[in-house]
C-alpha cells in the first residue's frame, strides 16, 4: 500500500488528492500502543471524509477495512474552525485544543502540539503539511498563517483553518460519565479485579488518557462504525488490487485477532471482544462486492508479446456450458450453453464491469460475435 501512495502521489502531486489511512500491526490486545504518528494519520483522513473533503484516490492496507472506526459525528463536534478577523475566546479555544489531544510544548516542532506564547497560538495538525500560528489582538483572531518548523519563518497567509482531533476519543465529562458505567459493565462481564479498575476510573475522572485506554474505546463511543461504511458515504469507487490476496489477508488479520484476544483474556486484561473493534472478514468482503469494485490482477508478459492474467478460474461457468451442452432437451434461446454465457456477461455488466473474451483464431471471434450480437450483447473487437 504504501509503494502504491508514493507512486499516486507522484502521478497525482495535488495537495489532498491521495489520502492514506495506515494499517497497523498492533491489535486492541497488545501490551504495547500505536505508533501516535499513524494514529494522527489516520485522524487527519478520517477528519476529512467527515467534513467531505474533495479527494481523487484514498489508499487503505486491505486489514484496515477490518476495523471498526469512530463515527463521522466524533469528527464534526471535534472540528475547531477559525476565520480571520473572528472574534474567539482564548482560553475556551485552549481548552478546546487540549480536549481533542493536543500537547502543549515550548515551541512547536512536531504534528499533535501546540505552545501559547503572548497573543500568539501555534499549532500543528496533522491534515497540514506546516504548523499553523494564530495571531490574536485581544479577542480577535488578526492573522492565520502557516510556518516552518525550523525557521519559524512564515510561510501562507490563510483565510481561514479547519483543525481536527488527533486522538479518537475526547475526556470531556459527558464521555467519561458514559465510559466509567461501560467498563463498569465490562470489568464485571470478564471479571477484572476491583483494585484496577477504580484506578483507571480514578484517571479518567482527573482526565489523564492512561496506557492502553485506545483499547478500550468502545467505552467511549456510542458505537464504532466499519470503514466500509465510511467509504460507502463518501459514494466511493473501490478500487482492489489482488483481490484473492485481500480476501486471504482479511481472514488471516482475523485469526490473529481471535488469538490475541484470547491471550488477553489469559493474562486478565479489560478488553472488548474482537466484535467491538472489528468487522467479520465475510462481512468485509460482502461489503467490498456490494460497492461494485474495480479489481485488478496481476498481468504477466509471457511468450511472444503474449500477456497471462493472474484472475480467478472460470471452471464453473465452463461445466455450467458443458451442461446446458449435453441437454438435447433444452430451449436453446433461453437455457442452453449460448444463454449460460449471455447471462453471465450482462450480470457483470449490470455491476458496471468491463468482460474480455480471448479467442483461439480469428474465425472462432468471429462467431462468437454473430451470436453474442443475436443475444443483444454490446460487443467490441479489439485487434492484436
Amino acid at each position: 500500500a504504501e509503494a502504491l501512495l508514493r507512486d499516486l502521489r507522484f502521478w497525482l502531486p495535488g495537495i489532498g488528492d491521495v489520502l492514506f489511512v495506515p494499517g497497523d500491526d498492533n491489535t486492541p490486545y497488545h501490551s504495547t500502543s500505536s505508533d501516535p504518528i499513524l494514529v494522527m494519520e489516520r485522524m487527519a483522513t478520517s477528519f476529512g471524509l467527515a467534513a467531505g473533503a474533495v479527494f481523487r484516490v484514498l489508499v487503505m492496507p486491505a486489514e484496515v477495512l477490518l476495523g471498526r472506526t469512530v463515527p463521522p459525528r466524533f469528527f464534526q463536534d471535534g472540528a475547531i474552525l477559525l476565520g480571520k478577523k473572528d472574534e474567539v475566546d482564548r482560553e475556551a479555544l485552549l481548552r478546546k485544543i487540549s480536549e481533542i489531544g493536543y500537547s502543549r510544548v515550548h515551541v512547536v516542532e512536531d504534528p499533535g502540539t501546540f505552545a501559547v506564547r503572548g497573543s500568539v497560538v501555534d499549532i500543528f495538525w496533522p491534515g497540514q503539511s506546516d504548523p499553523i500560528r494564530l495571531d490574536f489582538f485581544g479577542d480577535e483572531l488578526e492573522s492565520i498563517t502557516s510556518f516552518e518548523t525550523g525557521s519559524q519563518r512564515r510561510l501562507t497567509d490563510l483565510e481561514e483553518i479547519a483543525i481536527g482531533p488527533v486522538r479518537p476519543y475526547v475526556l470531556d465529562a459527558a464521555s467519561v460519565a458514559c465510559a466509567k458505567v461501560r467498563l463498569r459493565q465490562l470489568a464485571d462481564d470478564v471479571e477484572f479485579p476491583t483494585g484496577k479498575l477504580r484506578r483507571m476510573l480514578d484517571d479518567l475522572e482527573n482526565g489523564v488518557p492512561f496506557f492502553g485506554l485506545e483499547s478500550l474505546l468502545p467505552a467511549l463511543h456510542d458505537g464504532l462504525i466499519p470503514w466500509t461504511g465510511r467509504l460507502r458515504d463518501a459514494h466511493a469507487r473501490m478500487a482492489i488490487i489482488d483481490p484473492p490476496s485481500v480476501v486471504e489477508v482479511l481472514h488471516e488479520k482475523e485469526d490473529a485477532i481471535e488469538k490475541a484476544y484470547d491471550a488477553a483474556l489469559l493474562r486478565g486484561e479489560l478488553c472488548y471482544a474482537p466484535s467491538a473493534h472489528y468487522c467479520r472478514a465475510d462481512d468485509v468482503v460482502a461489503a467490498m462486492s456490494a460497492m461494485v469494485p474495480i479489481r485488478f490482477y496481476d498481468v504477466t508478459a509471457v511468450q511472444d508479446g503474449a500477456l497471462a492474467i493472474n484472475c480467478p478460474a472460470t471452471t464453473d461457468l465452463r461445466q455450467e456450458i458443458l451442461r446446458a451442452s449435453a441437454d438435447r432437451d433444452l430451449d436453446v434461446d433461453s437455457r442452453g450453453p449460448m444463454a449460460v454465457l449471455v447471462r453471465r456477461i450482462k450480470a457483470m455488466h449490470q455491476r458496471g464491469l468491463a468482460v474480455l473474451l480471448p479467442m483461439e483464431s480469428a474465425a472462432s471471434e468471429k462467431r462468437l460475435h454473430e451470436m453474442l450480437q443475436g443475444h443483444a450483447v454490446a460487443v467490441r473487437k479489439l485487434s492484436g
